[in-house]
């Protein structure tokens, strides 16, 4: 009975100590507070803290990220459509017509799209594409 007792006891210290905690970095909220303020600061999307920023959102798992937090937080979209998903907000990561002339004609503007059901408070998904001039 002891033996028995004492496997049980190493068993669950065993357990606790080589468990992983939860990773809350890689989480989409945190990642949007992280790069919140340079995300503003290059809003015509031409320094290119954006273009290397939206990765770490793509890459980020989806939690509880409102409209109001995203607006807050990443400024105002560049664009705002509804579709038969609901609506999605644009922000732009790339314009070439915003990029000094030496790169030469524009031709392309990269974004990312944040998706929010019909009747849903909360990020549902999140997506990029790109939109020719």
């Amino acid at each position: 009975m002891k033996i028995f007792l004492s496997f049980i006891i190493g068993l669950c210290m065993f357990k606790g100590a080589y468990s992983q905690k939860a990773d809350t970095s890689s989480y989409c909220s945190n990642v949007i507070n992280t790069v919140s303020y340079y995300w503003r600061v290059d809003s015509l999307a031409n320094n290119g803290f954006r273009l290397y920023a939206y990765r770490d959102l793509l890459k980020s798992k989806i939690d509880k990220v409102t409209r109001t937090f995203l607006q807050e937080k990443l400024g105002k979209p560049n664009k705002v459509t509804r579709t038969n998903h609901g609506t999605e907000y644009l922000y732009y990561y790339y314009d070439s017509k915003e990029m000094p002339k030496e790169f030469g004609n524009p031709f392309e503007i990269g974004y990312i799209s944040f998706r929010f059901g019909e009747y849903d408070k909360y990020l549902t998904a999140m997506s990029e594409g790109v939109f020719d001039y």
